[in-house]
């Protein structure tokens, strides 16, 4: 990818960073910095006549408001309040991305970070709904007994909860839950993992049939209870972050039926090369580069769609 003149409009610079194309029909994109997929997430979403969710596959949640870093940027450093004049900006700053305004969307771009995006895209409406199937641990969903529980108890600390024999409950097939203000759905995973064996092993399973149908199940369940329709019900884009895979392994699963099914349904794929985070979160030893991963994945993409 080259780039453009120093003059060039900022979507000029935004499409001169993405290489769009299409598999045997299908709209893919491909981009180095995930916050990129902003722009095709608005083209393709721009093209249907529903509400468009994303299913993204990643080690990292990226489940920062946008903007942010762009608000403390704007802001002087000798400001009595920073952190108020910074949360303005970035306010501001947010008012202005318009979904209908594809110039408006690539300039957004260029004031995001990596893992502000898929904020940006809820917040503006470029899509509707994002599901995060993430390596992290962190931030997900609560279900509704969880949230009650917590609530009900929040005043004991750890040994009190456990001298008492309380217990948080875990989601399970009857938890219900409530979909969440800003929309973004970062999904649990309740896999065991008791030993170094079975942490490679889920490792490994990014795009594994029983992982992905594990997800599916439990966005189902979201849905369900949530009351939104299910993912398959309004089109999706599936949205894949290189650094997800974290072994050799994990690009060559044993069964590929839903990961292909996901690839068919989806109304695109956007791919994010991210070559620093696939390096930083690989496994040791694994030797992984984002090159080699695009290949791989694309390979896959193939397979499902010709």
């Amino acid at each position: 990818m080259n780039l453009p003149e120093p003059t060039a409009s900022p979507l000029a610079v935004v499409q001169s960073q993405i290489a769009f194309s299409a598999i045997c029909g299908k709209p893919v994109a491909i981009f180095k910095s995930h916050h990129y997929a902003l722009l095709p997430w608005q083209r393709w979403a721009a093209t249907q006549s529903e509400p468009v969710r994303v299913l993204s596959l990643d080690y990292h949640t990226d489940k920062h408001r946008a903007f942010l870093r762009y608000g403390y940027r704007t802001v002087a450093e000798n400001c009595d309040d920073c952190d108020t004049a910074a949360e303005q900006a970035r306010r501001t700053r947010l008012e202005s991305l318009s979904a209908q305004d594809t110039g408006s969307v690539a300039a957004a771009v260029l004031d995001l970070q990596h893992d502000e995006h898929i904020d940006a895209a809820l917040r503006s409406g470029i899509i509707d709904l994002a599901f995060v199937a993430s390596r992290e641990d962190q931030g997900y969903l609560l279900s509704n007994e969880q949230i009650a529980f917590d609530r009900k108890w929040q005043h004991l600390d750890f040994v009190e909860m456990q001298m008492r024999g309380l217990v948080r409950p875990s989601q399970n097939a009857s938890s219900t839950y409530s979909i969440p203000e800003n929309r973004l759905i970062i999904l649990d995973d309740d896999t065991q993992r008791p030993d170094e064996a079975a942490y490679r092993h889920w490792r490994n399973q990014v795009i594994g049939g029983e992982f992905l149908k594990g997800r599916l199940d439990l966005i189902e369940r979201i849905c369900r209870t949530g009351n939104v329709p299910y993912l398959f019900e309004l089109p999706f884009i599936l949205d894949i972050d290189l650094d997800a895979f974290n072994t050799r392994q994990s690009m060559s699963p044993e069964d590929t039926t839903v990961f292909y099914d996901l690839i068919r349904r989806s109304i695109g794929v956007t791919i994010a090369q991210e070559p620093n985070c696939v390096r930083e979160c690989q496994i040791d030893g694994e030797r992984l580069t984002a090159p080699w991963l695009q290949k791989e994945l694309l390979k896959h993409l193939r397979r499902a769609l010709c």
